[in-house]
């Protein structure tokens, strides 16, 4: 491509050795790891499919709080809290919600009711436009959760910039990633290397254990240390890179919404949020305001860039 592309990832269902999911590739370990630790047959966050919706999510400990607006724009608004991380005993309870425009303007402050298992809701109405500051508080056995973020409303909808990313992911044909996972946000770091080649070859370093796994088609290779002898087995379902793959793991992403700009390697960027309820998992992404520009003068996300909450990834 003759420049780097640079993307973050992180995590949203802890629970694992690290958080839950490779964003932006294909079939990762921990994706699959994720989808299948989902608490509920349809869960809070399934319900925003089709709607007018905001989803964030950020970390505190070993819980992510996910915090969604229905509608993301002043007046009625149903507000909606999902935290992962959830363990027996943890117990909570007393949600509640409270957003600021600044120190001395306009606010809004909302108690949330139990709606399943770590799921809270409500109503509430935000009083003006603005870049709104909001914080959500839960107690729980293990502490006070507390996390906050920043956005505006009304949030724009970013189906545009959604698509154009994702588009830019399907042309490539060769990636090189740096992975950087916590299991909680005072947690250690877990750093973990990736190689995607087209046609359909993927490889795979874990540093916990020094193991490796490369995969081509239907045929798998892996050691379980540096020094190791490699043993072939049958991939069952072959991997296949990139083909369709971009739109297949990011393209059900819902609550697709513009958070603001931002610059990325010096490039203008707009920062755009979703969600997958199926993981479930929160992702944002910056995508260069001129990539895939009608006149051609840039047709590759050169500054993009996704994150979530308790890690991150940087391609080359």
């Amino acid at each position: 491509m003759g420049f780097p592309l640079r993307l973050e990832a992180g995590a949203a269902a802890i629970g694992l050795v690290v958080a839950t999911v490779l964003v932006g590739f294909p079939n990762p370990p921990r994706e699959v790891a994720a989808a299948e630790r989902r608490e509920e047959p349809e869960g809070a966050l399934d319900r925003l499919a089709g709607r007018e919706a905001l989803s964030v999510a950020e970390a505190w400990g070993p819980f992510v709080v996910g915090l969604s607006l229905l509608p993301p724009a002043p007046g009625p608004v149903e507000v909606r809290l999902k935290v992962l991380g959830v363990e027996a005993g943890d117990a909570l309870r007393d949600a509640r919600v409270v957003g600021r425009l600044d120190a001395t303007g306009p606010g809004f402050e909302t108690a949330l009711r139990p709606c399943g298992t770590g799921c809270f809701a409500g109503q509430t109405t935000i009083p003006a436009e603005g870049r709104w500051r909001i914080e959500a508080t839960v107690s729980s056995n293990r502490g006070r959760i507390k996390v906050a973020t920043e956005v505006p409303l009304p949030a724009p909808p970013a189906e545009g910039e959604f698509a154009r990313a994702i588009d830019a992911m399907q042309a490539l044909t060769s990636v090189q990633m740096e992975e950087r996972l916590q299991a909680s946000t005072d947690g250690p770091v877990v750093v973990s290397q990736y190689r995607y080649r087209a046609p359909d070859a993927f490889a795979f370093a874990f540093e916990v254990n020094d193991s490796s796994r490369i995969t081509i088609g239907d045929r798998n290779y892996r050691r379980e240390a540096e020094n190791g002898s490699w043993k072939a087995s049958d991939a069952g379902v072959p991997f296949r890179w990139p083909g369709s793959s971009f739109r297949q793991s990011r393209g059900r992403g819902v609550a697709v919404r513009i958070l603001g700009t931002e610059e990325v390697d010096g490039v203008p960027s707009r920062v755009v949020a979703f969600v997958r309820p199926d993981l479930p998992a929160w992702f944002r992404i910056s995508v260069g305001v001129e990539d895939g520009a009608s006149d051609g003068r840039s047709c590759w996300p050169r500054a993009m860039s996704w994150s979530t909450v308790t890690g991150t990834s940087t391609l080359h």
